[in-house]
């Protein structure tokens, strides 16, 4: 549980095993405000104990959705797309935006001091 951004790998076949000791709060979205209310509405502190209430139960008891997700988060199931790795940006690409846009104010600026001294001429 020590990896970056807290996350870790499991393989699917110990997937139930690892679930069943974990803090139900230490699943994600489940450490405020609905993890209060699960702990003391339902009397549960791992995510195993949940296991013992039906689909039904939990979609009657907290809506369809949060229900169903509820169900599902605490066997190790998870239906949402993790994030792509952005793309890194080339360090020297952006040297070279910052030297150009420097350059280019550079002449604009000498380009207006010349024709305001050609002018007092």
């Amino acid at each position: 549980m020590n990896k970056p951004n807290k996350q870790t790998v499991i393989v699917l076949s110990a997937t139930m095993n690892f679930m069943k000791d974990l803090p139900f709060q230490k699943i994600r979205s489940l450490g405020g405000k609905l993890g209060d209310e699960i702990e003391t509405e339902l009397q549960v502190t791992t995510a195993g104990d949940l296991w013992k209430y039906s689909l039904d139960f939990l979609m009657k008891r907290f809506g369809e959705g949060t229900g169903l997700w509820l169900y599902n988060i605490t066997r190790g199931i998870c239906r949402e797309e993790g994030e792509r790795e952005r793309e890194k940006k080339d360090i020297p690409n952006q040297f070279l935006f910052f030297s150009l846009s420097r350059s280019l104010y550079y002449r604009k600026y000498f380009k207006w001091k010349l024709t305001f001294l050609f002018f007092l001429l």
